[in-house]
């Protein structure tokens, strides 16, 4: 189960003109667990997560990852140093194929420069490393194809493969079951299940049946303020959590 905090979220305020979009946040994502972070829409779920990634500076509060404070980081060093990212909008390249979309991730995470259509050459590791990959995300089938002829379930397959790839310390996952048919998702929860293993999780996601069945814990965010904190079970009672996003029906 979760271990000590990798990820810890301290008083973060953000105002935009007389919004007050974060209102003094603190959250902390544990070792081994998938801490789900759900909300209405424009809850500030979104701002928070630019905050932690770096893309959006506070006007108050602190992020620390692994005890160590990120807050002088900009989104490149947050992410070298291990806060992984993925997006609800799959951001991929295109016109490459699979397979040369992990490598250039691979590269990157390596520090080195690589022209993306060269022959492999002294890229073998990589090579193998990629195909190992691949296959282990069941994604081997499809490793010559152009992105850009993927089906929307197979692009984030590879997105979520290509976060991995990138050893991250933490795992942001902004809607990953979005767009997603049944049995996408249904594959979807099971590989994320599997995957608290290797990286925490901090999971943003509307989909409530894949919450309950993936979180070990839950955060709650109405108006920019965590309203409650706690398991499956308990904010399936909180009476503040049903008026305020839940509902009252049974669920």
């Amino acid at each position: 189960m979760a271990g000590d905090a990798i990820l810890t979220v301290r008083g973060l305020v953000k105002r935009f003109a007389g919004l007050l979009a974060t209102d003094n946040v603190d959250l902390d994502l544990r070792a081994g667990e998938i801490h789900a972070l759900i909300g209405p829409n424009g809850a500030g779920k979104s701002t928070l997560i630019a905050q932690i990634c770096g893309t959006l500076r506070p006007d108050a509060g602190s992020v620390r990852l692994r005890g160590e404070s990120i807050d002088a980081m900009d989104a490149a060093a947050r992410a070298a140093r291990g806060i992984g990212r993925t997006f609800q909008i799959v951001r991929l390249i295109d016109d490459a194929t699979v397979t040369q979309n992990l490598l250039v991730a691979l590269h990157v995470r390596n520090g080195r420069i690589w022209q993306i259509f060269d022959g492999p050459g002294s890229r073998a590791d990589l090579s193998r490393e990629a195909a190992e990959r691949l296959a282990a995300a069941r994604l081997d089938g499809i490793a010559k194809a152009r992105v850009a002829d993927l089906s929307h379930g197979y692009r984030k397959q590879l997105e979520l493969v290509i976060a991995r790839a990138m050893k991250p310390a933490v795992l942001l996952l902004d809607e990953p079951m979005a767009g997603l048919g049944q049995a996408e998702s249904t594959e979807m929860i099971r590989t994320l299940s599997a995957l608290r293993a290797e990286v925490p999780m901090l999971l943003v996601e509307h989909d409530m049946d894949a919450v309950f069945n993936l979180a070990d814990r839950i955060s709650v965010l109405v108006y920019g303020r965590v309203i409650a904190t706690g398991t499956v079970a308990e904010i399936r009672d909180n009476p503040e959590v049903r008026r305020a996003y839940l509902g009252e029906e049974d669920i």
